[in-house]
């Protein structure tokens, strides 16, 4: 039986886990994904981010999670650790970190959020083929027709527009998804989204037919000011206007998947400069 050690676990996971088993909802070479109380828990190995609801495990070099013939995971409680015929995964001493946005962010300042534009390669590409300059700068027409809604009072032409990007494109998360990410977590520092963009957005998710599992889960998370561990400690050098850390944390996100970070990068960066034009 393979033994596998914890490295660093979010509060977020350790929070839903009681006793009992835990089904595999999907399996990649580098870790599995989990069904927590109607959300994905990603158990995977090393890396430097932690998603809202993961593991990081404690890398040995010869691991592949789709090898894994089990389809349930049991947590006990008692030794920390998930059991199963194949696998232990012992969570007992482990570094726990808080995947939830802190409440200062209404202390974030413009400025503050403008060296982001300062550090960003505006010439990398998205997922959309379009670079991150061009989508952040409001110039395509679809970026647009998207930030017109964002305060926008009629619920049909919101319902409209957000069906057309939610789950746009290809892969585990879709591009639209990663941009709308990117949107939500700005929002979170400079109110750029009305009450009705937000509530149509949940209910869209809600439904959950929109999206894959994965990049709907995302959106649950993000919706409760839930993020992965990048985008939290990319906040937290943003508040201090720290540009060294900033540029790290950025640098870090544009390694998120095959284009999520530089999709999601795009989304911050149109948020902000939206706030910018809108004097928000």
């Amino acid at each position: 039986m393979k033994v596998l050690e914890g490295k660093k676990a979010s509060k977020q996971i350790l929070e839903l886990l009681s006793p009992g088993f835990y089904r595999i909802h999907s399996k990649f070479k580098n870790g599995i994904n989990i069904e927590i109380c109607g959300k994905l828990g990603f158990i995977g190995m090393g890396n430097t981010n932690i998603p809202p609801i993961g593991v990081s495990l404690k890398s040995d070099g010869d691991n592949d999670f789709t090898d894994i013939g089990i389809d349930h995971l049991y947590w006990n409680e008692k030794l920390n650790r998930f059991e199963s015929s194949e696998i232990i995964i012992d969570l007992s001493n482990i570094d726990v970190i808080d995947n939830r946005l802190s409440g200062n962010l209404n202390m974030i300042t413009l400025n503050n959020l403008e060296k982001i534009i300062e550090i960003v390669d505006s010439d990398i590409v998205t997922g959309f083929g379009k670079t991150i300059g061009y989508l952040s700068s409001i110039e395509d027409d679809f970026v647009k027709d998207l930030c017109l809604k964002f305060r926008c009072l009629n619920p049909i032409e919101i319902e409209n527009i957000l069906k057309k990007w939610i789950g746009r494109g290809i892969g585990l998360t879709p591009s639209g998804d990663d941009f709308l990410q990117g949107i939500l977590y700005i929002n979170e520092m400079v109110p750029i989204l009305g009450i009705e963009f937000i509530e149509i957005l949940k209910n869209l998710i809600n439904i959950g037919e929109y999206t894959t599992d994965i990049s709907n889960n995302y959106f649950q998370c993000a919706l409760c000011k839930m993020y992965s561990s990048t985008l939290i400690y990319l906040q937290d050098a943003i508040s201090i206007g720290d540009s060294k850390a900033i540029k790290k944390f950025i640098d870090e996100l544009l390694e998120f998947g095959n284009t999520s970070g530089s999709d999601i990068l795009a989304g911050i960066l149109t948020g902000i400069n939206y706030a910018l034009r809108y004097h928000i």
